[in-house]
């Protein structure tokens, strides 16, 4: 890959729905197109709005768990599986 010469910062919350409309609808083509070519570094960031959403907190707390039990890979397994799983 090409050096990035852009780095894209991702505060989300798990229980936001706008968050999820991010993933469901615009992640996957700003991932093909500038993520899997190298062309932008993305960083997701938790961002639990805790006065909005009262699981928010707990939810990252869990996915962080998991990033630390297995790796970058289970971390994204598992913040996929969230934002799948959210009415």
């Amino acid at each position: 890959f090409p050096s990035p010469t852009l780095f894209r910062f991702e505060y989300s919350d798990y229980e936001c729905p706008f968050c999820r409309k991010f993933f469901m609808e615009t992640f996957p083509s700003i991932k093909s197109s500038y993520i899997d070519t190298g062309k932008v570094r993305f960083a997701y960031k938790d961002f639990p709005l805790k006065g909005l959403h009262k699981d928010a907190q707990k939810t990252a707390e869990a996915a962080r768990c998991v990033k630390d039990q297995l790796g970058d890979d289970g971390y994204w397994s598992m913040h996929d599986l969230i934002f799948n799983s959210q009415n």
